[in-house]
């Protein structure tokens, strides 16, 4: 579960930094919440075997003050935290299924799905520290090799202040990421035993009977608009459903599908430009009818604001 993976600051460091006696006048007042994007790519992703898949995701930080958090020492500020993740996962062929509860259990194809989760924090930071906008990178390329320090999602939110001297980065214990492919569910969280119950469901590369919707992409029209294109098994009336950050998340719609190849394509406006989207696709007899029979909900992922080269 190395999307998850957690690592402390040193409790010795926050130690002496609260017997300084630093001044007890914020440096902060001038920004009380800061929200950071960053573009997550090819990042390892661990299960109870060990790494199941590569990652990419879209991360979403928001840190903000907060003055009532129990238990901050003098000279120091409390904060929550908040990461949510939106993005994509491709299974690694042979390698053990994230659920473990059967042991031994491999992938049988490299299969691709969505992943959607996240967790909160709470963070204490020195008063002489301050939040700042636009401090996480805009994009991290893990390059298939498991993060560290900041890096990882245990201490991700000290990527918000100025100094990461003396912050103090607690991982909260509502944490939970679902994986999804066209057939199949795994739900990684603490409330479930860490994904490795049979009820938490599992990824096993199993590839779904019908193979509605194919060769989906999206195609860049502006920074907050995108034409989606793909191609489908079956004729039918598809309900979509959009996910992802912004007014669009929810958004439910409908577009004609043709089978046989032939190229179906659906625009969307109102898109925030450099996140990440999911629009979700599933077969209907008509409008408002009943989904077609046998068939399974197919998806497209993309990134919006991204010109072709």
């Amino acid at each position: 579960m190395n999307i998850r993976n957690a690592a402390l600051a040193s409790a010795a460091a926050v130690a002496a930094l609260a017997g300084a006696g630093l001044a007890a006048a914020p440096a902060h007042a001038a920004l009380s919440t800061t929200t950071l994007v960053t573009r997550i790519t090819d990042r390892p992703d661990s299960g109870n075997g060990g790494t199941w898949a590569y990652d990419n995701l879209d991360r979403t930080l928001t840190v903000t003050v907060n003055p009532n958090q129990a238990g901050v020492p003098a000279g120091f500020t409390g904060y929550t935290a908040t990461v949510s993740d939106t993005g994509s996962f491709t299974a690694i062929q042979s390698n053990d299924t994230p659920n473990q509860s059967t042991a031994g259990l491999t992938i049988s194809h490299p299969v691709k799905g969505s992943v959607s989760g996240g967790v909160s924090y709470t963070v204490t930071a020195p008063d002489t520290d301050s939040l700042v906008a636009q401090a996480a990178p805009a994009s991290e390329d893990d390059h298939f090799n498991s993060p560290s320090g900041e890096d990882t999602t245990g201490l991700w939110p000290e990527q918000a202040f100025e100094s990461t001297a003396g912050v103090t980065v607690t991982m909260g214990t509502d944490w939970s990421w679902t994986y999804q492919t066209g057939c199949q569910t795994w739900i990684d969280s603490q409330a479930d035993g860490d994904g490795n119950t049979p009820a938490d469901g599992n990824i096993t590369g199993k590839v779904c009977p019908v193979p509605v919707l194919y060769d989906g992409s999206a195609v860049y029209v502006a920074p907050t608009r995108e034409t989606v294109d793909f191609k489908q098994t079956v004729a039918s009336v598809d309900k979509f459903t959009i996910v992802g950050p912004g007014a669009i998340n929810g958004h439910v719609g409908w577009v004609n599908a043709a089978a046989g190849g032939a190229v179906n394509s659906a625009v969307y406006s109102g898109l925030e430009a450099k996140h990440g989207y999911t629009v979700l696709y599933t077969p209907y007899t008509a409008v408002n009818g009943h989904q077609v029979k046998g068939t399974t909900t197919g998806y497209v992922y993309f990134v919006s604001d991204t010109p072709a080269a």
